[in-house]
């Protein structure tokens, strides 16, 4: 399905939508999953203080259900089935454990997952909070630089090039130390835009979009939805089925180009299917692995990142 079709069905459909579905579209195109952030709006809220110097966060649910139904609603207006397939195979009671250097300053936690499979979807919801969180203030990677006017070396050709590191918050845009919450302790980013690894092995989960924000308690919060039927031969068959060939490009290069497309997305998809199969233990649980990292910054530098990786399973069926 092509977008303008979604956009003659849906003449009104939000913008966060159409960018997930420009997102999908580009996957399929270009192979490797493009990681775009759909919503970059930053909703930090006012941090409680106690007398000791720490946080207190509000206690909050924070998982899918919530997020559905709060920050991107656009499945209930135009894809209720394919919401309704999420909520009903939400799993909230993850097994779970990280290791790495990145864990030992930074909390990460797999919320709940939905494996949808009637739908061919799979959805992740984390969440991020710094260990330490009397010293370190934690955002996420994406909420740097997210306007891309950032440069080494100011662009005398554009007013608006700066070589300084801007941060996103609730506060406004700006440098760190004016936005965020308690300038005084250490800023640490931490990077969940990460592709999702099947066991142990290098195969990964296609079909990759992701939303990474910042809640109101302070947490950073990554919601992750994977296309299943790019693991399924059968859909990606589907795919290049009766593919009109757009006015004015040549049609022998066109034909070539999607042959190549096709045939290296049926390996994927084979080889996805084959690692879900070797990684689903006897009563139905998928090991899944997460890398993620974390950066210090200071002084307009990046420090040397920290790997970690989430390790967890989810029920898939027998």
């Amino acid at each position: 399905m092509k977008r303008f079709d979604l956009d003659k069905a849906f003449p009104e459909t939000p913008k966060e939508f159409t960018e997930r579905i420009d997102q999908t579209l580009q996957t399929i195109k270009e192979g490797k999953p493009v990681k775009k952030i759909t919503v970059r709006t930053m909703l930090i809220a006012a941090v409680i203080t106690l007398a000791v110097g720490g946080i207190a966060y509000a206690i909050i649910n924070l998982g899918q259900e919530w997020y559905y139904n709060t920050r991107f609603t656009a499945y209930q207006e135009h894809e209720p089935d394919k919401h309704q397939a999420i909520m009903d195979n939400m799993q909230t009671d993850i097994p779970q454990e990280s290791n790495g250097a990145a864990a030992k300053l930074a909390d990460v936690k797999v919320q709940d997952a939905s494996w949808a499979g009637e739908k061919q979807v799979f959805t992740l919801s984390l969440t991020a909070s710094a260990k330490d969180i009397g010293k370190y203030e934690l955002h996420s990677l994406s909420e740097m630089d997210g306007d891309g006017l950032y440069a080494a070396s100011i662009d005398a050709g554009d007013p608006d090039s700066r070589n300084v590191h801007w941060l996103g918050t609730s506060k406004g845009f700006g440098l760190p130390k004016d936005v965020m919450a308690d300038p005084g302790k250490q800023l640490i980013l931490i990077d969940l835009e990460k592709d999702l690894y099947i066991g142990e092995t290098q195969t990964v989960l296609p079909g990759y979009m992701t939303d990474v924000f910042t809640t109101d308690e302070g947490l950073v919060m990554a919601v992750h939805e994977y296309d299943l039927k790019l693991a399924d031969t059968a859909e990606v068959e589907k795919m290049f089925r009766d593919i009109k060939i757009p006015e004015g490009m040549d049609e022998a290069q066109f034909v070539l180009d999607n042959q190549q497309q096709k045939e290296r997305l049926m390996l994927q998809a084979e080889a996805t299917k084959q690692a879900i199969e070797d990684n689903t233990d006897g009563e139905g649980y998928l090991s899944l692995r997460l890398p993620y990292s974390v950066i210090p910054f200071n002084n307009n530098e990046f420090g040397e990142a920290m790997d970690g990786a989430a390790h967890f399973r989810v029920y898939i069926g027998k």
